[in-house]
């Protein structure tokens, strides 16, 4: 009886770690608006300025200009208490 039982709390915390990864990682990505405020075109670089003000840079497009509107997927590197360490997967 007290094997089973312990058995059955192994999957159950099993099953809430899983949960609470699916809902971490649900949570890690976000779509920030931003405008590409300069381009260095030797080096394929754009320089991003956000909605909050934060400037971002940007490398491998090559068909955006200054001043164009965009939209970025952007990844929290699993922390979501600070801005400064996320990363742009994704523009658009």
């Amino acid at each position: 009886m007290m094997e089973m039982l312990m058995k059955i709390c192994k999957v159950i915390a099993v099953i809430a770690l899983m949960a609470a990864l699916i809902l971490m990682c649900a949570a890690t990505f976000y779509v920030r608006a931003a405008t590409i405020v300069g381009v260095e075109y030797d080096n394929d670089l754009y320089i991003i300025e956000d909605e909050a003000g934060l400037v971002w840079l940007f490398d491998g497009v090559e068909d955006l200009s200054c001043g164009e509107h965009i939209a970025m997927l952007m990844w929290n590197r699993l922390t979501p208490w600070t801005i400064m360490d996320d990363m742009i997967i994704e523009i658009a």
